[in-house]
């Protein structure tokens, strides 16, 4: 049998002249195609910096040109492949069976981690600690450049790729495959809104070269060109984006370019000539500069479009994106026993989450590493409540060396964090040391981890994860230096700062430090009283030792896993009542169960809960009630027949009819004054172009220029409903078929076109206003629809919104309690008019009902009816004229019923002078009236 030796395993140890950083492989079985056919079971170890290949029984394999072999290692500890083929277990040949029997698989992992070590090279130093400065802001509004590349013999499976990545990229509650949120969102919450970022995505364009000249493994098992993808993408849309907007800590450097190239990637089991997904660096790469718009091009990231059956999930890109601002992975990125974070952590194993659609959420290592929380020291004896980490709540036990310290989080398997495996509060225990994260080797070390999980049950398996939270599965409640794990350094100092008295109840967990303070006693809360639907009032005992008291009040809901939850009451979450001993308890819904609680507060502290009270509300009085109003019936120009449903106990309605007059509308303006670069406060484009020209501006230059099919210019959302909104255009050889949409977003975020414009390319353009937006709008979007060639310009923007609505109308009254309509009449034509019902007992009235919107019909000219034999009216000035009404008789008269015209056997055409304007009825024999305005 021929074994080849080789001083780095093929498609094994990758990346050795590669300073980057990367996803891991995808866990699991994944089936591979050979070159010839045949298809097999392998497991994907490692990441881009190294990684390697293990059957479905865990035997190594080197894959050569799309062929899997065995292997093993020599004396010398290198890497050796057979000649024996790979096949699935069950079909193994005699002599395959054979030399797997003397594979030392210890062995063969002595010498991954070897020369995966040679393989991992510096990089820059540490911003913060635990973070490397890499140049991406992580504060404040920011905004991400993201490319998608195609391949000349690889293009997108998705039929349109743009508005995919966009959405995951940028829509909230972005929810396709399963997913639970937009990149956008997620680091808003994990920042809790420090981090706001914007990615605007360019592309598809298409590179020069096949796939694998980018992704295809060299002899060594690297990638061969993969920076040549973010080089060509930034020269294909040098023309159409202004890199300089992308510089904005203003270093002179693109912060980062973000490439999602076509199909599939290496880590997810794509073959050997697909990219692995990554984040690296130009000039690593490469001496040439390369610069756009005066800032040059280094820092890139990447990942796949697509995986399995489906485009792949936001998961991949949060954790690329997360090497962008500066974070190190927490796998362990060469091949040893440590337990790492796995899939509680977005940079270990939590990006494949739910499919790679909900990574969980930044634990406190990375927001504190960012500068996004600032947990609270614990220092001295005290009582501690932690809220789960969606509300940006920590805790940090310091030592003497301000790089070594204990983090707490409290962990629910809830929103981002649902598919974590299990809920708690997790110990991490971090100690900063530049040279491992130079080495990217943070996890690495199975005796000394840096970014490490103090596991509560002392157990190091995937299978007891739910273990690794206090309490968690083993009902784990105290964290001490003699306790196991314990609270020491890594040096065995001791810290004295015992956690003890754990719990985890409703989500919230408690624990005391260094034994705590003497609290208060807890008082006796006494049972409720004067109970009604939507009230109560609570009561407890006085306390000697009260400085104050503090109430809760809650209702109690389940989990899908039958954990009690507390849903608070508005207002009445550890509310401080000061020294009263009762408070009135509002906002309740009627026949509801809902409990309180009180405590004792003074310099000590809080006391424990006193006993719990429940109180069920009592049947819903007539005051809580509210009426349906329904949609109008038999509307005409001048009348309308109001509905609502009938109310049981009610002996009258009251209906309110009314128009509504809007003034003192604030109007937000667009005139690109400051170019396109500086938008005013919540605008958004992804066109960086302007003209700069008289012609092509509105009132003054610049203009914007949209040039692009699908580029817009969207305002923000207001806090009250948008009027009207008007802009100039005008199109630089605009095709006929190009169209300028307008399109409406409401209060839920869903957007609606309202308007779609033909382009003026004439000298001059063209102002539009657009005033029948939905109600609900809250902001708007212009977009070019471009079919052909040609650009548009944008000018002069004008957003009327907000305003004072004055009601005028009247109240009717319905004393007949079974009654459930109303003619309303005497009305204006082409008129708004809104209704709403109250009903009352004799005692107490109801809610009022939602409102309901009727436009009244326009006034018709002439009936649809009228053939050609039939009588026709034409008014022409101030004359009347009636033709084909021959032998019949004609009345006309005006809306007061005022005769103006009769005759009787009418000759063929009959001419009638009217005195003023106004609204008449022409009655033409016994069946026809046509009603006209003048």
């Amino acid at each position: 049998m021929k074994l080849i030796r080789t001083a780095l395993l093929l498609s094994v140890v990758l990346l050795s002249s590669m300073n980057l950083f990367a996803v891991p492989a995808k866990p699991g079985l994944v089936t591979v195609r050979q070159a010839d056919g045949t298809e097999i079971k392998v497991r994907i170890m490692g990441d881009e910096h190294s990684h390697y290949y293990l059957s479905e029984d865990g035997y190594l394999l080197v894959n050569t040109d799309d062929t899997y072999f065995y292997a093993d290692t020599d004396a010398q500890q290198n890497i050796v492949r057979s000649d024996i083929q790979a096949r699935p277990k069950a079909e193994r040949s005699a002599e395959a069976r054979a030399f797997l029997s003397k594979v030392d698989m210890a062995n063969v992992m002595k010498a991954l981690a070897k020369h995966s070590d040679r393989a991992r090279a510096a990089r820059a130093p540490h911003r913060n600690v635990g973070l490397f400065d890499v140049g991406f802001p992580s504060m404040g509004k920011q905004k991400g450049l993201v490319v998608l590349v195609e391949y000349q013999d690889v293009k997108f499976n998705l039929s349109d790729p743009y508005s995919y990545f966009s959405r995951m990229l940028n829509e909230n509650g972005f929810s396709d495959y399963g997913g639970t949120g937009c990149a956008a969102e997620y680091f808003r919450k994990s920042s809790m809104g420090k981090f706001e970022p914007e990615f605007d995505v360019y592309g598809p364009v298409t590179l020069s070269k096949n796939m694998s000249y980018y992704g295809g493994n060299d002899y060594g098992g690297n990638d061969s060109n993969p920076e040549q993808m973010a080089i060509e993408a930034c020269q294909l849309l040098d023309g159409s984006v202004d890199f300089s907007e992308y510089d904005r800590d203003g270093d002179g450097f693109i912060d980062n370019v973000f490439v999602f190239y076509a199909g599939r990637g290496e880590a997810s089991g794509g073959s050997a000539n697909t990219v692995w997904p990554h984040a690296w660096n130009i000039t690593a790469a490469t001496s040439t500069p390369y610069v756009f718009d005066g800032v040059r091009l280094d820092r890139y990231a990447c990942t796949n479009e697509w995986q399995g059956s489906r485009p792949d999930g936001v998961g991949t890109f949060i954790h690329e994106f997360s090497h962008v601002m500066g974070l190190p992975d927490l796998y362990a990125t060469s091949y040893t026993s440590a337990f790492t974070p796995g899939t509680w952590s977005a940079l270990d194993y939590g990006p494949y989450n739910n499919n790679g659609c909900t990574p969980p959420l930044y634990s406190a290592y990375e927001r504190y590493a960012l500068g996004w929380i600032e947990p609270k020291v614990l220092d001295k004896p005290e009582t501690v409540t932690l809220r789960d980490i969606s509300y940006n709540d920590a805790c940090i036990v310091k030592t003497k060396s301000e790089n070594e310290f204990f983090l707490f989080e409290n962990r629910q398997q809830q929103g981002w964090d649902k598919y974590i495996p299990g809920h708690g509060m997790l110990v991490w225990h971090v100690d900063y040391n530049k040279l491992v994260w130079d080495r990217n080797t943070v996890n690495n070390d199975a005796s000394h981890q840096y970014v490490d999980i103090e596991e509560a049950d002392g157990i190091r398996s995937e299978s007891t994860r739910a273990g690794d939270a206090f309490p968690g599965t083993a009902g784990v409640t105290s964290f001490t230096d003699d306790t196991n794990p314990s609270m020491k350094t890594w040096n065995g100092t001791k810290l004295d700062k015992p956690i003890t008295e754990i719990t985890e109840t409703g989500g919230i967990i408690r624990f005391k430090v260094s034994g705590g303070l003497i609290p208060p006693e807890p008082v006796k809360a006494q049972p409720a009283t004067e109970i009604t639907a939507g009230t109560f009032v609570a009561h407890w005992d006085a306390s000697e030792e009260a400085e104050s008291y503090v109430i809760s009040a809650y209702a109690k809901t389940k989990t899908s896993d039958d954990r009690e939850m507390l849903s608070y009451v508005n207002g009445f979450y550890n509310l401080n009542v000061g020294n009263a001993t009762s408070v009135k308890v509002e906002g309740l819904n009627p026949l509801t169960e809902y409990f309180y609680i009180v405590y004792v507060v003074n310099e000590n502290g809080k006391s424990k809960a006193s006993n719990e009270v429940k109180v069920t509300t009592g049947e819903p009085t007539f005051d809580f009630y509210r009426p349906v109003a329904k949609a109008a019936e038999n509307v005409s120009s001048n009348s309308f027949v109001a509905n609502w449903e009938l109310v049981d106990e009610a002996v009258e309605y009251h209906l309110d009819v009314y128009t509504k007059t809007w003034s003192d509308f604030d109007h937000d303006i667009n005139g690109f004054d400051n170019g396109v670069k500086d938008q005013p406060e919540g605008w958004t484009t992804n066109s960086s172009q302007s003209y700069a020209n008289t012609a092509y501006s509105g009132i003054a230059i610049p203009a914007l220029r949209l040039a692009s099919d699908g580029s817009y210019i969207e305002s923000p959302a207001y806090s009250a409903d948008i009027r009207s909104v008007s802009f100039w255009h005008r199109g630089s050889k605009a095709a006929a078929e190009n169209r300028i949409r307008v399109s409406a977003r409401n209060v839920s975020g869903a957007w609606t076109l309202v308007g779609e414009e033909e382009i003026e390319n004439g000298a001059g353009g063209k102002t539009v206003k657009i005033d029948n937006l939905p109600e609900g709008t809250r902001a708007v979007r212009i977009e070019y629809s471009m079919k052909g060639a040609g650009s548009l310009a944008i000018d002069d923007i004008d957003v009327e919104w907000g305003g004072r609505a004055e009601l005028n109308g009247q109240t009717f009254l319905i004393q007949d309690n079974s009654r459930t309509y109303l003619l309303i009449d005497n009305l204006q034509p082409s008129t708004d008019y809104y209704y709403t019902v109250m009903a009352t007992n004799g005692t107490l009235n109801s809610l009022v009902s939602n409102e309901v919107k009727v436009r009244t019909k326009a006034v018709p000219t002439a009936i649809s009816d009228v053939t050609a034999n039939s009588p026709s009216v034409k008014v022409t000035g101030n004359s009347l004229f009636i033709s084909g009404a021959e032998g019949q008789n004609i009345v006309v008269t005006d809306i007061a019923g005022r005769v103006i015209y009769k005759t009787q056997h009418a000759a063929e055409n009959a001419a009638v002078s009217l005195a003023s304007k106004g609204i008449y009825l022409i009655r033409i024999g016994k069946t026809k009236t046509i009603k006209i305005q003048q």
